[in-house]
C-alpha cells in the first residue's frame, strides 16, 4: 500500500483518491497530486488513475531538486535521471507534468482538469475575467504551452510573484499549499469562485434505433447520458465542429473538428470510412457514438468535454488549440506511453 512510504500522508493518500474520484475534477488519468518529503517528491505516476491511490501503489519518489537542476541546464528529459529507484514503482513513469510539481515550492502540490477552470481557462478573455473572480488570491496566468518541459518553462516565467496557483489556459490549474488542509481550501475556493452552471439541455435518443442503425458496426453508444446531449445541442455541435480546446481533447479523442452526421449520412459513413476511424461521431438529433475499442480513460474525457462544452455561452469567445499545437501533442512520446498503458 502507498501509506508504508509515506510515513503517515494518510491525508494526503484519501484527498488523492476523493479527486480521482471527482469527474468534475480529473478524468481518466489526467491530473495529478504530489508531496515533498524532504529531497524526494513523491508524484503521481503517468498512466495511472488518482482515484487508485488507495488501493494501489500510483506514485513514483523523484529527487526534485535534481530535476530543477537539469531543467535549468536545458535537459530535454530532466526527470528520468532523477527517479528513484525502488521495488514498488519498477516500470513506472512519474507524471509528465513532474518538472511542474518539482518547480513548485509547496509541500502539496495538486493539479486538476477541473471543468470549471478549464471553461474559462479556453476563453479569449479568461485572464481579464479571473482578475475579478479571483480577486484576493495569490495566483498566475500561464499562457498555453504543451505539458512538460515547454509547460514548466512557461511556469517558471510567471513565478515571479511566488503565487501559490497557476491557471494554464487551455489546460487546467496546478497549486499548491505547506498543508492537506490548507490545499484542500484552496480547492474548494477555487471552484466556488470560478463555478459555471451548464446550459439547460436535452437527452431524446431513440436507443432502439440508434442501436439498429450501428447494428455490426464497429461503434457503440456512449455509456454516459449526458454526452448523449452533444446530438441534441447546437451550440456544443458548433464549438465540437470547429477545433480542439486542451491537450486531453487531442490526445484521446483525436485533433481538429469532431466529426458530425445527420441520421440519414450515418449509413453512408458507416459504409464508406475504410480504416478511418473517428473515435467518435455525434448524429444530429440521434445520439453519439464511440468506438468499441475506446478504453475507459478516452470515454471519461468525452464525458469532461461534454460538461465543457454544455458551459459555454453562445456569446463567449474561444481560444482554439492551433494545428501546430495539436501536431506536437500527437507525436509526443510520452503522451503515446500514458495512452498505451491505458488500453
Amino acid at each position: 500500500m502507498p501509506v508504508e512510504y509515506f510515513k503517515n500522508q494518510h491525508d494526503f493518500i484519501r484527498l488523492s483518491e476523493s479527486i480521482g474520484n471527482n469527474l468534475n475534477l480529473i478524468q481518466g488519468a489526467g491530473g495529478n497530486t504530489s508531496f515533498k518529503d524532504g529531497e524526494v517528491l513523491w508524484v503521481k505516476a503517468s498512466g495511472c488513475w488518482l482515484r487508485d491511490a488507495i488501493k494501489k501503489n500510483i506514485f513514483v519518489p523523484v529527487n526534485w531538486r535534481g530535476v530543477i537542476k537539469r531543467l535549468q541546464n536545458c535537459e530535454g528529459d530532466p526527470v528520468t535521471p532523477e527517479i528513484i529507484q525502488c521495488d514498488d514503482v519498477v516500470n513506472m513513469r512519474p507524471s509528465i507534468e513532474t518538472t511542474l510539481h518539482a518547480l513548485l515550492p509547496h509541500k502539496y502540490v495538486v493539479h486538476t482538469h477541473s471543468i470549471n477552470m478549464m471553461v474559462t481557462a479556453i476563453l479569449d478573455n479568461g485572464k481579464q475575467q479571473l482578475f475579478d473572480l479571483l480577486d484576493g488570491m495569490n495566483w498566475s496566468w500561464v499562457p498555453y504551452s504543451r505539458p512538460g518541459v515547454p509547460l514548466a518553462l512557461a511556469i517558471q516565467k510567471a513565478s515571479q510573484s511566488n503565487p501559490d496557483i497557476f491557471v494554464l489556459a487551455n489546460h487546467g490549474v496546478i497549486f499548491g499549499a505547506e498543508s492537506i488542509a490548507e490545499v484542500s481550501q484552496l480547492l474548494y475556493e477555487l471552484e466556488r469562485r470560478v463555478e459555471r452552471i451548464a446550459r439547460s439541455y436535452k437527452v431524446d435518443t431513440n436507443i432502439d434505433k440508434a442501436k439498429v442503425l450501428i447494428n455490426n458496426s464497429d461503434y457503440r453508444l456512449s455509456k454516459y447520458p449526458i454526452v448523449q446531449s452533444l446530438a441534441f445541442d447546437k451550440v456544443a455541435q458548433t464549438i465540437a465542429s470547429t477545433r480542439s480546446l486542451y491537450p486531453d481533447h487531442v490526445v484521446f479523442l483525436g485533433n481538429g473538428p469532431m466529426t458530425i452526421l445527420k441520421i440519414d449520412e450515418l449509413h453512408t459513413y458507416l459504409q464508406n470510412k475504410g480504416d478511418n476511424y473517428d473515435n467518435v461521431i455525434i448524429v444530429e438529433d440521434l445520439g453519439v457514438f464511440v468506438l468499441q475499442t475506446l478504453s475507459e480513460g478516452a470515454e471519461a474525457m468525452l464525458h469532461c468535454l461534454t460538461n465543457v462544452l454544455l458551459r459555454i455561452q453562445p456569446e463567449d469567445r474561444l481560444r482554439y488549440l492551433t494545428i501546430q499545437e495539436e501536431s506536437e501533442l500527437i507525436v509526443w512520446d510520452a503522451e503515446k506511453y500514458r495512452q498505451k498503458i491505458q488500453q
